[in-house]
């Protein structure tokens, strides 16, 4: 879980996450396909409707992000200009 942490706050690393991520399932091709592959590229033609009309704002998994079939790719492969944003995170208090 801290390497995890790590690699995404700490590193931005999105591919050593989805590593990480897949891991738990046994890097499962089948797995990985119909719960992120298949369901990252059907969501393209919606979110392509959406970002058309007005801004939008999407919060997805890092493994529906990375790869091939990932919506990063899959909207700049469509011709979008994809950037990302960094975002300094602060730490929660704590109460004891």
């Amino acid at each position: 879980y801290r390497k995890l942490v790590r690699s995404y706050h700490k590193e931005q690393n999105l591919e050593a996450v989805n590593m990480i991520t897949l891991k738990a399932t046994n890097n499962n091709e089948a797995f990985k396909a119909a719960y992120y592959d298949n369901r990252s590229v059907s969501w393209l033609p919606k979110i392509e409707k959406l970002i058309k009309s007005k801004s939008a704002f999407f919060a997805l998994g890092v493994p529906h992000l990375v790869g091939n079939k990932g919506v990063i790719k899959l909207l700049r492969d469509q011709g979008y200009s994809v950037t990302p944003v960094n975002i300094d995170f602060v730490p929660a208090k704590t109460s004891n």
